[in-house]
């Protein structure tokens, strides 16, 4: 293939236009956690020393669905 045949800028644009076709919109909130709806709590009850596995016990009594690895990176996050 000729250097003449394939123009980058043209097949970079239609990649780029093509992509944008392709992205979903999400039906969610990007970068909301389960966690930021008892934030208060959650860090209250960390101050007191209670434990990631305590405070996702707590968690499931909300009926929230939380793992101790999401919370940890909450925490380290928020604390």
């Amino acid at each position: 293939m000729d250097s003449s045949e394939f123009d980058a800028k043209v097949v970079f644009q239609q990649l780029r236009s093509h992509s944008d076709v392709q992205r979903k919109m999400r039906p969610y909130k990007q970068r909301k956690s389960v966690c930021d709806r008892y934030a208060g709590e959650l860090l209250a009850l960390r101050r007191q020393g209670a434990t990631l596995g305590e405070l996702q016990r707590w968690l499931q009594g909300k009926k929230c669905r939380c793992s101790v690895s999401t919370l940890s990176r909450w925490m380290n996050k928020h604390a």
